[in-house]
Order: C-alpha cells, then structure tokens, then sequence
C-alpha cells in the first residue's frame, strides 16, 4: 500500500512539473509575439487593407468645398409660370431658355438652349442640357456662374429678354448631394429697378467633380405638386435673389443664389 502511494505521489509530482513547464512555454510565445515584428509581405498587406477601407470611406464621404478636376453641371429645365407677356395682342410670349456657364478663366462663356415653345405663358420643357469641362482649378470653380435666361423667340429680330437667374456653383456644389431639386426660381429682370418677378422657372441644378455620383429621387419627390404661383406667398416657396432696389442702375449688381453678388 505504500509503494502505491508513492506511485501516487509520483504522478501528480509529474503532472505538477508538466503544468509549469506550459506555462512557461506559454510565457515564451505571449513575450515573443509582442517583440517580433511582423514580416514585410504582411506590413504590405496590411497597408492595402487600410488604403481600402480609407477609400470606401471617401466615397461616402460628402464634399462640400470644390476640387480641382473634371467638371460636369446638369441642368433640367421642367417648366416655367407667369411669364411676362411680351406680345401685347395676345398676351403671350414664345419662351426659350438659354443656360450660360461662365468661368473666370474663360474668355467666351458656354451656350445651351431649350428648344422653343409658342405661344404660352406656362411653357413645359422637360429639357435637361449637360456642360462637361475638364481639368478645372478649384479657385476658378469658385467664381463660375450659371446663368438661366428666358427669352422671347424672334425669327426676323433679336429674342426679346424677359428674365434670368443666376446660380454660382459653389453655392449647387455646398448643398445636400450637390444639387438643387425641383426648385422653384424667381426670374428678375436686372436692368430695371423692380423686385417684382417676371415669371417663374422649375429646375434641378447638380455640380458634379470627378467621381460625384447624381442623386436618385423618387418618384414622389420627383412628382410633389407645385406651389400656387403666381402669389404673394410664392417668396416662401421660390428661390428669390437678393436684389438691391435702393442701387442706381449704374451701380447695380446681378442677383446670384447662395447670397452672393458680383
């Protein structure tokens, strides 16, 4: 019965010493992982790994400052209301809209125009025009405007003006998913001393640089009804552009959206 205690007591001296040697072991391995670096093709790999995941966060990121790059504007002409009568027998008018984008840099300004409609006041255009520039410096961006001219279409004279307005890209560009959408604008007349509109236009705006994706809308906000125009409450519903009514002519300045004058 002794010899087999000590049997015993030998095999758990044993079982003892094999847990310590594990452990110790383990301690070995814990110290040489936390000092050994890690081998190049790793560090490498890791590294893509990060840039990826930093470059699907850019582009979820939204901009709202202009870069350099290629540029494309996107104007959808929807429709326009009230518009001032310019023939006088039949209180109509035979409206086109003409898009300019002018930059600073530009010696002669980009031209599109909406095809012609005849005889209405409330013309529907559904016309979208496309300006694409490339290799566009940010500070040049800044300053570009976009200018939305309606005018009276004349065959044997020249297209009679009836109102503009005017939209600076960095103002479309700092908006949510850079755009204006189915905004309502105010068309002023800027030659004369008036704060009354000559009509109204429906448009969506979009600046887009480099890889900007356009929003997707549905069709519910794509089809929300219009509001009454014209009225005396229509300031709330339409993009109205700060216009100075106590300037000379000779001093006065072109309306723009985003509160800016030039």
């Amino acid at each position: 019965m002794a010899g087999f205690n000590l049997k015993i007591g030998g095999f758990l001296n044993l079982g003892e010493q094999a847990a310590e040697v594990w452990r110790a072991l383990r301690r070995r391995c814990r110290d040489r992982c936390r000092r050994a670096p890690l081998p190049p093709s790793h560090v490498q790999a890791a590294t893509k790994v990060n840039d990826g995941l930093s470059t699907a966060f850019q582009k979820d990121t939204v901009r709202n400052k202009l870069t350099d790059g290629d540029y494309k504007i996107v104007v959808h002409v929807m429709e326009c209301r009230a518009l001032k009568a310019v023939e006088e027998e039949n209180q109509s008018c035979d409206p086109v809209v003409v898009a300019q984008l002018d930059f600073p840099s530009d010696l002669i300004p980009y031209y599109q125009n909406t095809p012609r409609k005849h005889n209405t006041t409330n013309p529907l255009f559904d016309y979208t025009m496309i300006f694409d520039k490339k290799n566009v410096v940010a500070a040049d961006a800044e300053h570009a405007v976009l200018t939305l001219k309606v005018k009276d279409f004349n065959v044997l004279k020249r297209d009679e003006y009836i109102g503009q307005f005017d939209f600076n890209l960095s103002a479309i560009y700092a908006r949510k998913n850079h755009e204006y959408f189915n905004q309502w604008c105010a068309l002023m007349d800027v030659r004369q001393e008036t704060e009354r509109p000559c009509g109204y236009m429906k448009v969506t705006v979009t600046v887009l640089v480099n890889d900007d994706e356009m929003a997707v809308h549905s069709e519910q906000e794509a089809q929300a009804p219009p509001p009454p125009l014209p009225a005396p409450s229509c300031s709330r519903l339409s993009l109205l552009p700060p216009l100075l009514p106590t300037a000379s002519p000779a001093t006065r300045r072109r309306p723009r959206a985003g509160g800016t004058t030039t």
